[in-house]
C-alpha cells in the first residue's frame, strides 16, 4: 500500500521537465493483481520525458526512465503559411511559400523528405482572371518547412490556396494568402495597335489590328497621324510603357527604313502613340518592336497621300515645242505638292493659256495623278509662252522650256488675198500690172516661202473689152510690211486703157479673196507713129489767103487716144512745117503761117487741129511732128526725139 501510493506520488509529466525543470504531472496508478500495478502515460508537447517511478521515497528499480513523446499527425488548424517576403509578384514568375507543420497541440510535425513520407499539403493559386493553377509543395527537412511554389499569370490580386491532403476543408492557417501580381515586361509579340478615335487606323475593328487584319494607316504627305501601342507582356497583361524600349519605322517594300518615327506617352500608362509622318508619297509599313521584338499586327499598310498642288514645284511640260496654226498643241501640267510628290487634282484648280500674238485658253482633256493635260489651239502664227496657273499661283519655270512656235499652215487659196501695186500716177497703157498675192492659210496667216507655190494658182488680166490674157505669177516679196506680205508677185500688160481685171483663182477655180482686183490703166503719152491725120483725104485743095484745117488725133503707143491734161496747150504737143512740093525748103512766115489748137472740149483724150494759111499758089507739103508727151498728171515732158504724125495710118506724116 505504500509503495503504490508512493508510485503514485512520483510519477513525472512528460510536459514537465522533472530533473532537468519540466514540469511535473502525478499519473494515476492501476492495480493489476498479484503485485503488478500500471500508469498510462501520455504528453501534449514532444520532446524527452523521464518516468519517476517511486516506492515511498525510493526510485525503483533504474527510475527514473526516459521517455522520447513525438509530434502527432499533421493537423491543418495548427499548421500555418509562412510567407517570404511575398507581398508582391511578377506574372510569370515563380513565387514561394513556407508551410510550418504543427500537430493538433501545436508540436511542430518533423518534416521527412519526399523519398521517406508523402507530403501532407496541396496548394492552388487562382489568379485575377480567376484560373486555378496547381502548386508543387516539396518538403524542406533541413529547414523543418514545406514549401509552395506556384506560378501567377494574370496581372492583379491572387490567392493562393493551402490545405491539409485527403481532408476537406482542412485549409491551413493563413490560407488562402493574398499577393498581388504585376505584369511583366512589355512583349512586342503581345502588344498590339488600337483603333483610334479620329479614324487613323481604317477599316479595321479592333479585333483585326490587334491580329493584324485589314487595317491601314492613312497620312497626308508633311502631315502626321498618331498610332497608339497598347503594351502588354506575354500573359496579355497590360505593360507599364515606362521603361518600355519601342522602336518605330516607315519602310519601303524592301524593308528600308524611310523614316523614323517618334514615340511619346498616351492617356494610358500602358498605352504609347506613334506619330506617323512622312514627305514622301506611296505605299509604306509601319513597324514597330517592342524590347526588339516586332509588335503582333505589325507590319501596318501605311498609304501617305500627296498633299495639296503647289504651283512652286509643279511644272509644264510640253509635247511639241512647234506646231501648226489651228493644230492642238497639248501642254501638261506636272502637278506636284511641296514635297514633290505627284498631286490629285480635279482641275478645277488649274488652267493654262498660250500668250504672244494673240491669246489662247487651254481646255482641260483628261487629268490623272500628277498630270493635268490641256489641249490648246493658236490660229495666229509666231512665238507664244505657255503660262500655266495652279492654286491661283502663276507655275514658276523657265521661259524656254514654255516657249511654243507656231508656224503658218498649209496654203488656202480661198483666204490667200490680192492686191493691185500700182505707181502713185497710175499705170499708162504698155506698163507692167503688178499684183501682190498675199498667201495666207486658213487663219490669215502667211505662208512660209517654200510653201507657197505658183503652181497653186492661176492668174489673168481681163481688159475693158471682156477679153482675158494670161497673167504670169512669180516668186517675190510684195511691199506690204508688218510680216504680212504676200510671196508671190502676178505680173501681166495691159495695152488698152480703162478699167481692167485682175483674176486670180486658186488651182481648184476657187477666188481669192480681193478678186478680181480692178486697175485703171489710162493712156499712154502721144506718139507720132500711132496719131494721125484723119478726115482730109491725101490732098486738100484750097485758095491762096484761105485757111485750111487739117485734124490730127493724137494716140499712144498702142493706139489708144493719148491722154493729155488740161492745161498743157496743143502747139505744145503738136508741131507743124510748111514745105514747097517740090524742093522740100521750109516756107518762110512771110509767105504762110500755121498754128496748132485742140478740137473739141478738154478731157483726158484731144484731136488738135493745125490752121494753115498759104498766101501765094503753088504745091506745099504740111509736116505734122508730135514733139511732147503729156503724162496725166497736168504736166509735159518731152520725148527723146520727135515723131511725125502718120497720115491715115501711114507713117509718112506729110499732107499736102
Amino acid at each position: 500500500r505504500r509503495r503504490r501510493k508512493s508510485l503514485a506520488s512520483r510519477s513525472p509529466d512528460p510536459a514537465g521537465s522533472g530533473a532537468d525543470g519540466a514540469l511535473e504531472k502525478a499519473l494515476p496508478v492501476v492495480r493489476l493483481g498479484s503485485g503488478a500495478f500500471a500508469c498510462d502515460v501520455s504528453a501534449t508537447i514532444a520532446g524527452r520525458a523521464l518516468l519517476h517511478v517511486m516506492v515511498g521515497e525510493t526510485p525503483l528499480g533504474k527510475s527514473p526512465f526516459s521517455l522520447t513523446f513525438t509530434a502527432a499527425s499533421v493537423d491543418a488548424s495548427q499548421s500555418k503559411i509562412v510567407a517570404s517576403e511575398m507581398e508582391s509578384v511578377t506574372a510569370g514568375e515563380e513565387f514561394l511559400l513556407e508551410i510550418d507543420p504543427r500537430d493538433h497541440f501545436g508540436n511542430r510535425v518533423e518534416v521527412q523528405p519526399a523519398s521517406e513520407a508523402p507530403v501532407p499539403f496541396t496548394a492552388i493559386v487562382i489568379d485575377a482572371a480567376g484560373t486555378s493553377v496547381p502548386c508543387s509543395v516539396d518538403a524542406d527537412a533541413s529547414k523543418g518547412t514545406y514549401r509552395v511554389q506556384g506560378t501567377a499569370f494574370a496581372a492583379g490580386e491572387c490567392s493562393i490556396h493551402v490545405a491539409l491532403a485527403h481532408a476537406e476543408n482542412a485549409a491551413v492557417g493563413g490560407s488562402p494568402y493574398r499577393a498581388v501580381v504585376r505584369a511583366a515586361a512589355a512583349c512586342g509579340s503581345c502588344s498590339c495597335a488600337l483603333d483610334s478615335p479620329g479614324g487613323d487606323i481604317a477599316e479595321a475593328t479592333g479585333s483585326a489590328s490587334r491580329a493584324g487584319g485589314a487595317g491601314y494607316v492613312r497620312v497626308t504627305a508633311g502631315g502626321s497621324t498618331n498610332v497608339q501601342l497598347a503594351l502588354c507582356d506575354e500573359y496579355g497583361n497590360e505593360a507599364e510603357a515606362s521603361g518600355a524600349t519601342i522602336d518605330a519605322s516607315l519602310v519601303d517594300a524592301s524593308g528600308a527604313v524611310v523614316e523614323k518615327l517618334r514615340t511619346s506617352s498616351a492617356s494610358s500608362p500602358s498605352h504609347v502613340a506613334i506619330a506617323v509622318t512622312a514627305r514622301q508619297a506611296g505605299t509604306f509599313a509601319l513597324d514597330a518592336t517592342v524590347a526588339g521584338s516586332r509588335v503582333g499586327g505589325f507590319p501596318i499598310p501605311v498609304w501617305v497621300q500627296p498633299g495639296a498642288p503647289s504651283a512652286k514645284a509643279s511644272a509644264v511640260a510640253l509635247l511639241a515645242r512647234v506646231c501648226e496654226a489651228g493644230a492642238e498643241t497639248v501642254v501638261e501640267v506636272l502637278l506636284r505638292d511641296e514635297f514633290g510628290n505627284p498631286a490629285p487634282s480635279t482641275g478645277a484648280d488649274v488652267s493654262v493659256s498660250l500668250r504672244g500674238p494673240a491669246q489662247c485658253a487651254g481646255v482641260l482633256s483628261s487629268v490623272s495623278l500628277g498630270v493635268a493635260r490641256f489641249v490648246v489651239v493658236a490660229e495666229k502664227a509666231g512665238d507664244y509662252i505657255v503660262s500655266a496657273i495652279v492654286g491661283g499661283e502663276p507655275v514658276a519655270a523657265e521661259p524656254a522650256r514654255r516657249s511654243v512656235s507656231v508656224y503658218a499652215a498649209s496654203p488656202m487659196p480661198q483666204y490667200s488675198a490680192l492686191r493691185a501695186s500700182a505707181p502713185a500716177t497710175g499705170l499708162r497703157a504698155g506698163e507692167t500690172i503688178r499684183g501682190e498675192l498675199l498667201v495666207l492659210d486658213a487663219f490669215g496667216n502667211s505662208c512660209a516661202a517654200d510653201a507657197c507655190v505658183p503652181a497653186l494658182f492661176t492668174a489673168s488680166i481681163r481688159g475693158p473689152d471682156g477679153t482675158a490674157v494670161p497673167a504670169r505669177i512669180e516668186r517675190g516679196t510684195a511691199s506690204g510690211g508688218g510680216g504680212d506680205g504676200a510671196q508671190l508677185v502676178v505680173v501681166g500688160a495691159a495695152t488698152l486703157s480703162g478699167p481692167h481685171e485682175l483674176v486670180v483663182r486658186g488651182a481648184g477655180g476657187e477666188a481669192v479673196r480681193g478678186s478680181p482686183c480692178r486697175v485703171g490703166v489710162r493712156a499712154g503719152a502721144a506718139s507720132g507713129r500711132q496719131s494721125s491725120v484723119e478726115g482730109c483725104g491725101a490732098e486738100v485743095h484750097g485758095r491762096a489767103g484761105e485757111t485750111q484745117r487739117v485734124r490730127i488725133v493724137l494716140r499712144d503707143a498702142h493706139g489708144n487716144a493719148a491722154a493729155i491734161g488740161s492745161d498743157v496747150a496743143a502747139s505744145a504737143i503738136v508741131r507743124t512745117r510748111l514745105l514747097f512740093a517740090g524742093s522740100g525748103s521750109a516756107v518762110g512766115d512771110e509767105d504762110a503761117e500755121s498754128s496748132v489748137v485742140w478740137d473739141g472740149s478738154s478731157g483726158s483724150s484731144k484731136t488738135a487741129v493745125a490752121a494753115v494759111t498759104i498766101r501765094k499758089t503753088g504745091q506745099y507739103v504740111l509736116v505734122a511732128e508730135v514733139t511732147e508727151v503729156n503724162k496725166g498728171d497736168g504736166s509735159g515732158s518731152p520725148e527723146a526725139e520727135s515723131s511725125p504724125a502718120k497720115e491715115g495710118g501711114s507713117d509718112s506724116g506729110r499732107k499736102r
